[in-house]
């Protein structure tokens, strides 16, 4: 379900996810240039795809994603300044919140499922657990648990040619 942001609609706590990299200043930078050279070389050459090409680069570098979870569901926010959208997962379309584990001293990745689609974000350890309660609380029918994934050590993921390691 998706729709417009309500400014009074969230009640109780609400857990935002963390980021795990940024983008850096550098890279930013060089995005605006990009998009300004791209848009100038469309108008010096009379090229329309330039001109939109670098608008949407500018769009993309405006563009800044919120996940949240709260007593509606799982929420992401997109802010384009032009342009706002939520879309709303509710506790009733979610069918699987999985945690995975992956070594990092405070936080876990959470996996929330909608019928065949799933997506990822990172909370802290005590956010995750109260998540999975608050999810099993808001839905029985979830499927709420830990994940058994395997993580592969680097270089064994294949033994010489033609020799598979058993994690496929």
């Amino acid at each position: 379900m998706t729709e417009k942001p309500k400014k009074k609609s969230r009640s109780g706590k609400v857990y935002h996810a963390k980021k795990l990299k940024e983008r850096k200043d550098y890279v930013k930078v060089l995005g605006w240039l990009a998009s300004l050279l791209l848009i100038g070389y469309g108008i010096a050459s009379g090229v329309w795809l330039g001109i939109i090409l670098g608008l949407l680069m500018a769009l993309a570098l405006m563009l800044e994603q919120r996940e949240m979870v709260t007593n509606r569901g799982l929420e992401v926010y997109y802010d384009c300044r032009i342009f706002d959208y939520t879309d709303v997962w509710s506790w009733d379309d979610i069918t699987s919140v999985h945690r995975e584990d992956q070594g990092h001293p405070t936080l876990v990745a959470l996996h929330f499922g909608k019928g065949i689609t799933t997506r990822r974000y990172c909370f802290t350890k005590a956010d995750a657990e109260a998540i999975m309660a608050l999810a099993k609380e808001k839905n029985p029918k979830i499927s709420v648990g830990d994940t058994d994934v395997v993580k592969a050590k680097k270089g064994s993921a294949r033994k010489g040619p033609g020799k598979k390691s058993g994690l496929l």
